[in-house]
């Protein structure tokens, strides 16, 4: 079981030994390579917090609903290309030294970046390693042992269109024992901290257990 870099470190290690591994479960799937997952972390994925305010789903944030709901700070403080609405373009202008060092390849203003605003430390060259690293499907596509993807479609961290991707990739590649399950308004974590609130089990973990008793061998053996 995998939740984000863990759903690529699985993938990668049950390729190594199949004949090993029963299952996968990967959750809050890291579907792309870092590169491309950090530029969405700066991007719509940050632009996602504020999805809440855009009353109409159009992507953009205008100077009226923002006033609506946030009273602390200045519609101004976020229209930082100043066209009167609030979109991804004025995050990519937020956070334009990190966008850059993403394309110069410059590890270190990305390490210190994890210093400084990760929740967790991250090892010295993680970056560049990752950056360098095969994509989830080189690993994924190797394995015929069942296969449980779950991605909350609030999740800031890995892009959902990247696993749908990667679902599309296993359907035409004839992986049929490889599942993909998707859920409204649930994060990273498929919201496993509301369990520790009210003590029930959100949606995508539920499905977890139901992809287990499923797909999980029966018989004296087990």
């Amino acid at each position: 079981m995998g939740a984000s870099e863990g759903t690529l470190l699985a993938a990668e290690a049950a390729s190594m030994m199949p004949d090993d591994i029963a299952g996968l479960i990967l959750y809050g799937v890291m579907a792309a390579n870092l590169r491309e997952t950090f530029t969405f972390i700066m991007t719509e994925g940050d632009f996602m917090r504020f999805r809440p305010l855009d009353s109409d789903g159009n992507a953009a944030v205008t100077k009226a609903e923002w006033e609506k709901y946030v009273k602390t700070h200045e519609f101004s403080k976020v229209d930082l290309n100043a066209d009167g609405k609030f979109t991804v373009d004025d995050i990519k202008v937020a956070t334009k030294k990190y966008l850059d060092a993403i394309d110069n390849n410059d590890y270190q203003v990305l390490q210190e970046w994890s210093e400084a605003a990760a929740a967790l430390s991250v090892p010295e060259n993680w970056f560049e390693d990752h950056f360098n690293h095969r994509e989830n499907w080189t690993f994924l596509s190797q394995l015929t042992m069942p296969v449980g993807c779950f991605h909350g479609d609030a999740d800031r961290m890995a892009p959902i269109s990247a696993v749908q991707e990667l679902e599309s990739k296993a359907k035409n590649a004839g992986l049929s024992r490889m599942e993909f399950h998707y859920f409204e308004d649930l994060d990273h974590s498929l919201n496993i901290v509301t369990y520790f609130v009210d003590g029930k089990i959100p949606a995508g973990h539920q499905a977890i257990f139901e992809f287990v008793d499923r797909m999980a061998p029966t018989g004296s053996d087990h």
